[in-house]
């Protein structure tokens, strides 16, 4: 009886755990991690797998009633599930530039390419526009611009080819994704079109030289 009751709560606790998924620092390295890890997913080809690993990215419903009144939070909430939702299909796009034949055919993309993520916190931006922010109940926690680079390997080493920058809130041990570019969503700008890949290209490697030296 003793033993099976401590399997239970073994397995309860292993349960809890699983739903909380895991938790990383609330760093610029923490951050490095916790989207290396969604990469290293996606490589691995597994829908449901990354499925759950983009869901980890999600501004959990309390943080809406949280800090906003009923109303609110009910169109806060609709108008980040249009975001997220582009996040959703848009990121896995941004880790395969295989699959754009734009970019395939100018810089000679392979399958045997091989390709590491990074990341760096970004400085904030200055800007002089109002910002449309609601009434909050609390004080909001800034979000933070990251900007996420995918490297390729060229020659002896890695360098970034496609770079973007998106914005995350800390929020139960995990860093969400709070809109694209340097704004959140919660700051009323309109929701743009996905930039596409191929304005995402790095300077560096945009340049006809370092193009041909992807061959």
């Amino acid at each position: 009886m003793r033993v099976a009751c401590l399997v239970w709560i073994s397995a309860l606790l292993l349960c809890s755990y699983l739903q909380a998924g895991e938790n990383y620092p609330n760093s610029p390295k923490g951050f490095n991690k916790q989207y290396e890890t969604l990469f290293k997913v996606w490589q691995k080809h597994k829908p449901d797998d990354l499925d759950s690993s983009m869901q980890g990215f999600a501004i959990p419903e309390h943080w809406f009633t949280d800090n906003f009144s009923p109303d609110v939070a009910a169109d806060l909430r609709t108008r980040y599930q249009q975001a997220f939702e582009a996040f959703k299909l848009g990121t896995p796009k941004r880790f395969d530039p295989e699959s754009n034949s734009a970019l395939q055919q100018r810089y000679h993309l392979s399958k045997d390419k091989s390709y590491q993520i990074d990341t760096n916190l970004s400085a904030p931006e200055i800007s002089g526009e109002p910002r449309s922010v609601p009434a909050s109940l609390h004080p909001l926690t800034p979000a933070e611009s990251y900007g996420i680079h995918l490297l390729m390997f060229m020659k002896d080493s890695y360098h970034p080819f496609i770079s973007w920058t998106d914005s995350f809130i800390y929020v139960d041990g995990q860093f969400r994704f709070a809109g694209s570019g340097a704004h959140p969503f919660w700051e009323g700008h309109r929701l743009v079109p996905l930039t596409p890949l191929s304005s995402l290209v790095t300077r560096a490697v945009g340049s006809s030289t370092a193009a041909n030296e992807l061959e």
